[in-house]
């Protein structure tokens, strides 16, 4: 092929938006076949290309391999042009003296992709380097941003800034739900990116502190303001003066806070410019303003906090009820909208879908720790100033002033409560990404300074607060001093939290991470089938786990039984989880919940098809039945790999246990042998074996809200149309039809004459020769014309993964709204009733799917 073809098709792939990799792997020495019913040619045999994101899957033959080869060269070929037009660009651009472009944030070569880091402004150039055993090739791949406006930028690229090069798994082009993002994998070494700035300890430092400033000053402010309101209008010569010391301080903070607020926006452009000058640029400051959300919300921070800084400088007389409520509410109303569009720059602004909900969410957090951490300083100087001999006058409006507040920061806890927990599940979601995290384990921090600060706030209004209307000299000063000490240890308790926050603001969420599981068992209800024993012990100590905390609770509402139930509660949460917790646990490892970086797609599951051939089949077997005759010799029995034991458990067990091998069963570890994609491939062959042996009960029958079998994806051409891909479908049921001609004949022709009713359903029908042939759909004939999709390209690689689930000479496979297969029809390619299919169909469609996620493309 000329070089000019291939730069006529890059350019071209490049202005749709669908540049990346094509990797191109040789199955050499693989002699085995695997899959073969009866003497016919196994569609897996000489198929040895693998589907990558959403590009089509290239199909090299054993006798391809120079075509191949001249593939690789001409990839290249192009690469050295690519990499020589950048130097030119870069060049010409030092010497006109403007700015260099930003640079895209790290970005995977394969996959579906959600990420986290936000658009940069101007040309991207992007520069992956595929690294696997055998070398390293580079590849390159550049597009045009069309604008940033559409998406915010996250404050977690100040994460990125660190010189760390962060290795992700990528889930393709499609931004999908929260649940389904991409994970880093610290074992990945395929894919990495590098900043062209590398950003030293220090600069960090001051980075993340120019953000707790700024976080600091913003809370503060707000609180200062909301205090004021809450300890009301006093005539008190004390109370005034501390009225007017506050309002000082807020004007102060807003300056802080203003002032601190240019840092960050500066740090955040040399970020997003990749040059450390550009923070210095008005130009690129400028273009971070106008062409970003994070600017415009900047922007309009930065507008309320000049105002509120002018009005609180403005000496105005309050004399009046009236004035008084006007003016300190509205240095609130402006403090909050200074704080509150925080939440739509940061993490929150990244999470989809539900976005808008994520935003609400942050911002009633933010508002909720804005009122109480913000209103702690000025709590404990009114306390401090009554508490003394000349502030005697301020006393009851200080004690007034307490009980108001602790009556607010009640109600604050259970909404910054609620609102935490939710933010929690959308961007941690589970216990491995708390623990295993560097987010998560930055939340357990906050967690538990939260918790030291929470009990001294119960301290202080269970015992101190009581003791304010006290006798002055003897009991209510001295409670009112150390209560003013108590609240200022509170509220050192609460800006050490705020660091934490600042910290997590540049940290990506759990859930863009892989986490590494610290411990060496996990829970898991799987532990119990098959062992009735182990599970009615698991039974019987959740009950008495259950009467434990009943007794709990009961305690905390019954004061006169509250110490005897308290032990009770305590002996049988003990005996409980004794009971319950051992028969659930199971050996866990590092990557125990480490997400593939390969999605599940028929391509990866045939290339895993050759790998378990040449190395697994001597052990295992063929098929995978742990009769291989290599097998005898070892310690132990090869395992059934078909079992239900292997989907019961995750993809990272069975990623440690081939990269690693198993101590004392004889499996050695594949991980110098093999590459991550390639261990990741053959994982996808595992739990596509195991799925497949546990479908040969399924038949034409549909059991109701019943969904376990996760159609692979798959990519297939029709003609000369544009590839397109199963989860295209995704929303509407699709009928996936293997055919063989002649003896398919009746029921293809059945099925094209009747495809308008189908249509109608909403069915999508895909014929999949399962001879493969080019020529598929001129075979077929005119009469009756076929107008549902033929494969023509692809279809090799659709059979050989879709016959693990069934094998017949005609095969049909309907699969729901969803992604799931739910019935399987086999045949010899007869006419049938098609009213059965219709039936089929209508029942799918009566069920409820709103609200369910639908199936990932990693398996789990």
């Amino acid at each position: 092929m000329k070089v000019c073809e291939l730069l006529e098709r890059d350019l071209d792939e490049r202005e749709r938006g669908r540049a990346g990799l094509r990797r191109i792997d040789r199955a050499e020495g693989v002699d085995a076949r695997f899959g073969r019913c009866g003497d016919g040619a196994d569609p897996m045999d000489g198929l040895v290309e693998r589907e990558r994101g959403d590009r089509r899957a290239v199909q090299v033959r054993r006798d391809g391999r120079g075509r191949a080869r001249d593939g690789v060269v001409t990839e290249r070929v192009m690469d050295r042009m690519h990499r020589r037009l950048d130097r030119e660009d870069r060049d010409e651009e030092n010497e006109r003296g403007h700015d260099q472009s930003a640079r895209a944030p790290p970005h995977e070569p394969s996959g579906r992709q959600q990420s986290h880091e936000r658009d940069r402004p101007g040309h991207v150039g992007l520069i992956v380097r595929a690294e696997n055993s055998n070398g390293a090739d580079r590849f390159r791949g550049g597009r045009e941003l069309r604008g940033l406006e559409d998406r915010a930028l996250d404050t977690a690229d100040m994460g990125v800034g660190r010189g760390r090069s962060q290795q992700r798994s990528g889930h393709g082009d499609d931004r999908q739900h929260a649940q389904h993002e991409p994970h880093s994998s610290e074992e990945t070494c395929r894919t990495q990116c590098q900043w062209p700035i590398r950003y030293t300890d220090r600069v960090y430092a001051l980075g993340l502190a120019g953000r707790w400033l700024h976080l600091t000053s913003s809370v503060l402010l707000v609180g200062a303001a909301a205090m004021i309101v809450l300890a009301g209008r006093s005539d008190r010569a004390t109370a005034q003066r501390w009225e007017r010391t506050v309002l000082t301080s807020a004007c102060w903070l807003a300056l802080v806070a203003l002032a601190s607020g240019i840092v960050v926006l500066a740090t955040q452009t040399a970020l997003f410019e990749g040059r450390g000058a550009a923070a210095f640029e008005p130009r690129a400051i400028g273009r971070v303003l106008v062409q970003t959300q994070a600017g415009h919300v900047w922007l309009v921070r930065a507008g309320f906090l000049a105002l509120l800084a002018a009005f609180l400088s403005i000496r105005m007389s309050v004399e009046r009820r009236a004035d008084w409520r006007a003016a300190r509410g509205e240095a609130v109303l402006l403090g909050v909208a200074a704080l509150v569009p925080l939440a739509a720059a940061g993490h929150a602004a990244a999470v989809e879908p539900d976005t808008a909900r994520a935003i609400v969410l942050d911002a009633l957090h933010v508002l909720g720790a804005g009122i109480w951490v913000g209103g702690l300083l000025p709590l404990a100087l009114l306390l401090r100033a009554a508490a003394g001999e000349a502030g005697a006058d301020a006393r009851p409006h200080a004690v007034l002033a307490a009980r108001r507040f602790s009556r607010a920061a009640l109600g604050l806890v259970l909404v910054l409560a609620a609102t935490g927990t939710g933010l929690a599940i959308t961007h941690v979601g589970n216990v491995a990404g708390l623990v295993g995290t560097t987010y998560g384990r930055l939340l357990l921090a906050k967690l538990a300074l939260l918790i030291l600060a929470l009990s001294l706030a119960a301290l202080n209004r269970s015992v101190l607060l009581a003791r304010l209307g006290g006798d002055g000299p003897t009991v209510g000063r001295p409670a009112m001093r150390r209560l003013a000490g108590f609240v200022t240890v509170e509220a050192g308790l609460a800006l050490a939290i705020l660091v934490i926050v600042a910290a997590m603001n540049v940290t990506p969420p759990a859930r863009h991470e892989a986490p590494v599981w610290p411990f060496t068992i996990r829970l898991s209800f799987a532990a119990l089938e098959g062992r009735a024993a182990e599970a009615t012990r698991a039974l019987i100590g959740s009950q008495i786990g259950v009467i434990g905390l009943v007794a709990l609770i009961t305690g905390l509402a019954v004061r006169a039984w509250r110490l005897p139930l308290a032990a009770l509660a305590l002996i049988a949460l003990g005996a409980g989880a004794g009971l319950a917790l051992p028969p659930l646990t199971i050996d866990a490892y590092p990557t125990t919940y480490l997400r593939p970086s390969v999605p599940y797609q028929a391509g990866a599951i045939t290339a895993g098809a050759a790998l378990y051939q040449a190395s697994c089949a001597g052990c295992h077997g063929a098929r995978g039945a742990g009769d291989g005759p290599d097998g005898r010799a070892l310690p132990r029995p090869p395992a059934d790999l078909r079992a239900p034991h292997t989907a019961q458990h995750t993809a990272g067990d069975l990623f440690w246990w081939i990269s690693h091998g198993i101590p004392g069963s004889g499996m050695p570890g594949f991980g110098p042998r093999l590459t991550e994609d390639q261990r990741w491939e053959l994982i996808n062959f595992l739990r596509a074996l195991s799925a497949g042996f546990g479908a040969r009960g399924m038949g034409s029958t549909i059991e109701r809200d019943r969904r376990w079998l996760v159609a692979p994806d798959f990519t297939f051409t029709v003609g000369p149309t544009p590839p397109r891909a199963l989860k295209d479908y995704r929303g509407r049921n699709v009928l996936v039809v293997l055919y063989a001609l002649p003896g398919s004949r009746p029921r293809m022709n059945q099925l094209a004459g009747r495809e308008g009713t189908l249509a109608v359903l909403g069915v999508e029908v895909i014929a999949v020769p399962i001879d493969a042939d080019p020529d598929a759909i001129r075979r077929l004939g005119d009469d009756p014309r076929v107008l549902f999709p033929v494969v023509t390209e692809g279809a090799e690689t659709i059979v050989a993964a879709y016959r693990l689930f069934a094998v017949a000479p005609h095969v049909e496979l309907l699969i729901d709204r969803q992604g799931y297969v739910r019935a399987i029809t086999r045949s010899s390619g007869e006419a049938m009733d098609l009213d059965t299919l219709v039936a089929q169909v209508q029942q799918l469609n009566d069920e409820k799917t709103a609200g369910e996620a639908p199936p990932e493309e990693h398996v789990h």
